[in-house]
């Protein structure tokens, strides 16, 4: 499972396109973290760190990484989290895992 740290965050936070995310409330950044189960860089699964604006400045930020469980399926993980933004400050910030 891959948890978010500062190099992917900052990855991330330099790609997004604040265009599309006006428009969608959401952007989604392709990345291969690397952490297949035989250490191999197979692209077949690519992995992808996403946010989603909720509302009243409610946010969800995902983490999913993706291992190939057969040569036709992807096997994924997912690590969530969610925080609200309050006067240019980070409230409520939870963490979940999934998978």
């Amino acid at each position: 499972m891959v948890d978010l740290n500062k190099k992917w965050l900052n990855k991330f936070l330099n790609s997004i396109n604040t265009d599309t995310f006006k428009i969608k409330n959401s952007f989604t950044f392709k990345v291969q973290f690397g952490n297949t189960m035989d250490n191999s860089k197979d692209t077949t699964c690519l992995d992808d760190i996403s946010i989603k604006y909720n509302s009243n400045c409610s946010f969800t930020l995902t983490l999913s990484n993706y291992v190939l469980a057969d040569p036709t399926w992807c096997s994924g993980v997912s690590v969530l989290y969610h925080f609200r933004l309050n006067n240019g400050k980070i409230t409520s910030f939870g963490r979940n895992a999934a998978g």
